[in-house]
């Protein structure tokens, strides 16, 4: 069966812990084949822990939760410059969620960002080590989407795998939608154990697809996919800029395109009124009033410095309310 420790190649379990898990300079994901149209990338099951509370706690400086301060939105203005939008021919209704907002916990890790400037060695294995831990804390399937696939695989070539009690699919670049299909598939064989479905943001795992049924407890979000300084992100900006005046050039053309993918991959885990998941951004760069004021009114999150203990308390107070 895809994705089964049966179709593990080379040796199985124990020979792929003897390797790394990635091949940086070969740019490629070296993690054990599985069977099914394409291959795929799956690493080892970890030791699950025996109880909860033994799940290790993020090891940066714990931080009061806090609300994060709003402006009043952005985006109306957005889709009125850019479609076009003459004031006395357009209505715009606001209608709220259908689903109950405490079925959704929205967090940010403040200590954590994946900016140019601070993207080191240190700050990849400290996410690793943050997805790890929500991993272990979640119990069904967790997602993780990364800006792009050379950040997710520096992140992966330093996470131990012993330490991620869950099995992982990694996206290669090559997939299409057969292996979304199996992918999918995949994610419903391990929705009683839980699996870790590693992707990147903007792609076919974390945008349009349905995951049914709480297929997925948990998303994170790593880092904050905002367009790199190109010539044709930079004509955008100028011709925003002049068309729409001032800062609606960088917001046009950069931050709106970053956050839509943002709030797509966030939407996969709630499809329907009894489902319940956490949703991590995991970047600090989300609090700053910039970003925090373009995202919906329903969309609060708030800060903290242990996702694992947040997503214990979640899951722990859905199954005493039950």
């Amino acid at each position: 069966m895809w994705g089964s420790r049966k179709g593990l190649s080379r040796g199985g379990r124990d020979a792929c812990a003897s390797r790394p898990a990635h091949d940086l300079a070969r740019g490629r994901i070296v993690l054990p084949d599985v069977g099914g149209a394409g291959g795929g990338g799956v690493a080892p099951r970890g030791r699950r822990p025996r109880e909860a509370r033994r799940v290790p706690t993020a090891r940066c400086v714990h931080r009061e939760p806090s609300r994060v301060p709003r402006r009043p939105r952005i985006g109306r203005d957005e889709r009125d410059d850019l479609l076009g939008l003459e004031k006395g021919r357009r209505v715009l209704r606001a209608y709220a969620p259908p689903f109950p907002p405490e079925h959704r916990l929205l967090l940010v890790t403040p200590a954590i960002t994946t900016s140019y400037g601070r993207r080191d060695e240190k700050m990849y294995r400290r996410i690793g080590e943050e997805l790890a831990r929500l991993a272990a804390a979640v119990p069904g399937n967790v997602a993780a989407f990364f800006p792009s696939y050379d950040l997710l695989e520096r992140v992966l070539a330093g996470v131990r795998w012993s330490s991620v009690p869950k099995e992982v699919l990694v996206e290669r670049r090559t997939w299409g939608k057969a292996e979304r299909d199996l992918a999918l598939r995949w994610l419903g064989e391990h929705q009683a154990t839980g699996g870790l479905l590693v992707g990147v943001l903007g792609g076919g795992l974390s945008e349009g697809v349905d995951y049914r049924d709480n297929l997925l407890r948990a998303v994170c979000i790593v880092g904050l996919p905002l367009s790199p300084p190109t010539l044709e992100v930079a004509a955008l900006k100028e011709y925003y800029a002049q068309k729409f005046g001032g800062e609606k050039g960088y917001e046009y053309a950069v931050v709106y395109p970053a956050l839509n993918k943002v709030l797509q991959a966030a939407g996969r885990p709630i499809r329907g009124e009894t489902d319940r998941a956490v949703i991590v951004l995991m970047d600090g760069r989300y609090l700053d009033a910039r970003y925090a004021a373009a995202m919906p009114s329903d969309f609060h999150y708030r800060a903290t410095g242990d996702l694992a203990r947040e997503a214990i308390a979640f899951f722990g107070s859905a199954a005493a309310a039950t």
